[in-house]
């Protein structure tokens, strides 16, 4: 029973690997609720509330050059038009985003797919020390946007910030625990 569980395993993962964003594309073009639902930032996974991914049709401002060479970005964002920030258009979902206020793929220790008690998919993403510091700064200055989280240009996820977050630690929601998996590939693969 082991050799076929360690053999659905790897074939899994080849899977995942060698499929790479087009598993990720599939799963987002492929969705049944028509484009980017917000959430609260939350500290720990809410039961039920989230928010599912969705694809982009226009791509956000370059950010900063040492920002450029990441391909998760997450961008302070608005609702609203806001002096300095840059609109952008993705599946139907108009944000505005500041290229200047960025956490990115250097600011994590980790990233991790999970599931809360209710089946609801995130990734976890913790934060290094630096970028612990970063995302309370962010978040209590910036209470009421919301972090549009990118990955190669593309929407993955626009959440509420509610309060300061000094844990180190965001949920980013996903539509599928696949999607969770595929995503927490991604930037441990660095891409």
């Amino acid at each position: 029973m082991h050799i076929k569980r360690g053999v659905l395993f790897v074939a899994i993962a080849a899977t995942l690997t060698l499929a790479g964003c087009d598993t990720m594309d599939h799963l987002l073009k492929n969705r049944s609720s028509g484009g980017t639902r917000v959430s609260d930032v939350p500290t720990a996974p809410p039961p039920s509330s989230g928010q599912a991914p969705a694809p982009a049709t226009s791509t956000p401002p370059a950010p900063s050059s040492s920002v450029a060479t990441s391909s998760l970005i997450m961008y302070i964002a608005s609702r609203t038009p806001t002096q300095g920030y840059t609109a952008v258009r993705q599946n139907g979902v108009l944000v505005h985003v500041d290229p200047t206020q960025t956490l990115t793929r250097n600011d994590l220790q980790n990233a991790v797919a999970t599931r809360n008690s209710a089946g609801k998919a995130f990734v976890k993403l913790e934060f290094s020390p630096s970028g612990s510091q970063r995302l309370a700064s962010l978040t209590s200055n910036n209470i009421g946007k919301s972090f549009a989280v990118t990955q190669k240009n593309r929407l993955i996820s626009i959440i509420n910030i509610g309060k300061p977050i000094t844990s180190g630690v965001l949920y980013v929601p996903m539509s599928s625990e696949q999607a969770a998996t595929s995503f927490e590939d991604q930037i441990l693969d660095g891409e």
